[in-house]
C-alpha cells in the first residue's frame, strides 16, 4: 500500500469571502472519489490547518499500490476534482509518499473487526504506526 500526502497553499485571492466555500468544494470533491478511482483505498481532507501550517489543505489518500496512484491521474473523476475543485485556487503543493508497513495493516484490520477494546489497546501500548517517508 501507498499512502501520498498532499499540501495545498491557497492563491492570494482565496482568502475572502468564498474561503469556506473552496475549502469545503475541494473536501467534498476528493472525498467523494472513495470507489471511483480505482486501487483508492482511502482519501481524507483536512481543511482546517492550523495558523502555523505551511499549508491550507492537507489532502491523504492511500493506495493498493504504485500503478494505482500512477494510474490515478488519467482517471477522469479524478481529473474533473483537480480541474474543477483545485487547479483554479491552488498556489503551490508539495507531495509526500511513502510505503505503509506492517502496524498500518495491522490497525486497518482492528477497524474492520470494529473491535473498539482491541483498538483501544492497540494505541495504549503506544504501538505507533510506522510509516517510511521519501519525497
Amino acid at each position: 500500500m501507498i499512502k501520498q500526502v498532499i499540501i495545498w497553499s491557497l492563491q492570494d485571492k482565496c482568502f475572502g469571502p468564498n474561503l469556506d466555500d473552496i475549502k469545503n468544494n475541494i473536501k467534498v470533491s476528493f472525498e467523494s472519489l472513495e470507489g471511483k478511482v480505482p486501487g483508492l483505498v482511502s482519501v481524507e481532507v483536512q481543511s482546517d490547518c492550523l495558523s502555523s501550517s505551511n499549508g491550507d489543505i492537507l489532502l491523504s489518500t492511500v493506495y493498493e499500490d504504485d500503478l494505482n496512484l500512477k494510474g490515478r491521474d488519467s482517471n477522469e473523476f479524478w481529473n474533473e476534482a483537480m480541474n474543477r475543485a483545485v487547479v483554479p485556487f491552488i498556489a503551490e503543493t508539495k507531495h509526500v509518499y511513502g510505503k505503509i508497513l506492517i502496524l498500518n495493516l495491522l490497525k486497518n484490520m482492528l477497524k474492520k473487526l470494529q473491535s473498539r477494546n482491541l483498538l483501544e489497546l492497540f494505541y495504549i501500548a503506544n504501538l505507533n504506526l510506522v510509516i517510511s517517508f521519501f519525497i
